[in-house]
């Protein structure tokens, strides 16, 4: 299987260092790619360079499965919507959304920022490494993304949100939740995940990163949904 990851904010493709090695392991081809949408003017032109970056490593023999963390899985989203339009519709098999659906309620990220990790993600944004010291569990590891400080003018910029920002893939999907984390989705998001044969929602116990908090059940439920598992992807 072919697999492109993608990370969120203030992420970089170092954060699925230890999953390319277990799905190397596995004989799948893994990539994990610069999430150019933080750092283009906007999201869509960000969307066109991961797609272009996305080509060059894959041609379109064979079908690529998605896998995005936070702002990633947002962005899998938008990317098979805009293979849709470039005519080119299998390109992507399945998605596989970390923590973050592809419809998200904005007082999720609010409610988030008000608590001491979201409070620390601001320090992080304003670049103050005195009060990061200070606040040593706010991020699971160290993170050296250049395009950190920019968020803010990507979410304030109208041309951002597209109007096809509501409208939903219909690719087979995993949709994996901390127990601890935000509900970085809607409720009807949620069940349009739950109610198709094709797709899975799976709780760990975990918060936002419970892929390197619990890496071995993450990588084993994605092994699972992507090689076709129903055994083992089941929630129960």
């Amino acid at each position: 299987m072919r697999i492109i990851a993608i990370h969120g904010w203030p992420d970089t493709p170092k954060l699925f260092k230890n999953m390319k090695k277990y799905f190397k392991e596995k004989n799948h081809q893994f990539h994990s790619i610069p999430n150019y949408a933080m750092s283009s003017d906007t999201f869509e032109s960000g969307i066109k360079k991961m797609i272009k970056r996305i080509d060059k490593i894959y041609d379109d023999s064979e079908p690529i499965v998605l896998i995005g963390h936070d702002w990633g899985a947002l962005f899998c989203n938008r990317i098979d919507l805009m293979y849709k339009k470039l005519g080119k519709p299998h390109k992507i098999s399945k998605m596989v959304l970390l923590d973050v659906g592809t419809t998200v309620y904005f007082t999720s990220f609010i409610k988030y920022y008000l608590t001491w990790q979201g409070l620390g993600a601001l320090i992080y944004l304003l670049g103050s490494k005195r009060l990061q010291s200070l606040l040593t569990c706010t991020l699971p590891y160290p993170t050296d993304d250049p395009n950190r400080n920019k968020i803010f003018t990507k979410l304030l910029n109208p041309n951002n949100w597209a109007s096809d920002q509501e409208k939903t893939t219909k690719k087979p999907t995993l949709f994996m939740t901390g127990s601890n984390s935000y509900n970085f989705y809607t409720q009807e998001f949620l069940q349009d995940i739950q109610s198709r044969k094709d797709c899975c929602h799976y709780e760990i116990n975990g918060g936002h990163w419970f892929l390197l908090e619990k890496e071995s059940e993450t990588n084993e439920k994605i092994e699972a949904f992507i090689s076709k598992n129903d055994d083992l992807i089941d929630k129960e």
